[in-house]
């Protein structure tokens, strides 16, 4: 099934990057892996430039945008000396809101705090906060008329998004009282879990850490929507990725039901491949 967009409404996750220092293992890495997820359409980067150039006149940094099929999908932003040296590569997500400034007050108001902005750029507002738990997220609004107001959705696109976190009360009071979102309990066979709801649609779930992710910070995992997860999860291992697990069904209607793989990127961020049972 090709892509295809749905409209963003406050609330919702709008975009997600990568963020890190090694950009070339993670730009050849995601193009080859998107190609591969999306399976009838070959996926591309374009490079926007951040900051000065140098006196070459090549951009001391440069943004990446991953497309797919003609439809941006995630970027790239590498890390510069404004990073802590001890930062590691994570994907952060975006999430529509209607006043950036705020919810930045209510971040700090329930626990969390700011760690850049709120600041504009060229298409809207954004900031980047962490919730009390250490789970770092950005929050985005929209210049009127910079943005069609959709998101990509189908194989190639990043569908969901799940906080890995060691208080999962805490995180989802937080989520909930922050963004309004509505924490239901669900069970996974012996695991149990929280789905978030924006409105009557589920937007994400909080896991809590495994025994072996005791002393990873607490992060957010976007799910990237596959046609094929076998294909996809070698494309990734092949291409410098380290498989968590065999792919497993998610039971149940969900937007995040199918067939899963957790994997490692070889610049040490985590994604999940997903199947959808339903695209």
């Amino acid at each position: 099934m090709p892509l295809r967009t749905v409209p963003v409404a406050p609330g919702m996750f709008c975009w997600f990057e990568l963020t890190t220092r090694d950009v070339p293992n993670g730009s050849v890495f995601y193009r080859e892996v998107l190609s591969a997820a999306a399976a009838d359409a070959e996926a591309a980067t374009q490079g926007v430039p951040l900051g000065h150039a140098d006196a070459t006149g090549r951009p001391i940094r440069e943004y990446i945008l991953f497309n797919v099929a003609g439809h941006a999908v995630a970027g790239l932003n590498p890390m510069d000396d404004a990073f802590p040296s001890d930062a590691a590569s994570h994907w952060l997500p975006y999430i529509a809101v209607e006043d950036v400034d705020g919810v930045c007050t209510r971040v700090q108001s329930l626990g969390g705090c700011v760690s850049c902005g709120p600041s504009d750029i060229a298409i809207g507002r954004f900031a980047v906060v962490r919730d009390p738990t250490g789970g770092v997220f950005a929050l985005f609004c929209p210049r009127p008329g910079a943005t069609d107001g959709t998101s990509p959705v189908g194989p190639g696109a990043f569908v969901w998004c799940e906080l890995v976190t060691r208080d999962v009360a805490v995180a989802s009071e937080f989520y909930a009282k922050l963004l309004g979102w509505t924490p239901q309990f669900c069970r996974l066979g012996a695991t149990s879990y929280i789905e978030m709801k924006a409105g009557a649609r589920p937007v994400a779930s909080v896991f809590e850490a495994c025994a072996d992710e005791d002393r990873s910070p607490a992060h957010w995992c976007p799910y990237l929507c596959v046609a094929d997860i076998e294909r996809a999860l070698a494309a990734a291992v092949r291409h410098g990725g380290q498989k968590l697990c065999e792919p497993m069904t998610l039971p149940g209607d969900g937007p995040a039901s199918g067939r899963y793989a957790g994997v490692t990127d070889p610049t040490g961020a985590h994604v999940a491949l997903i199947e959808l049972k339903h695209s």
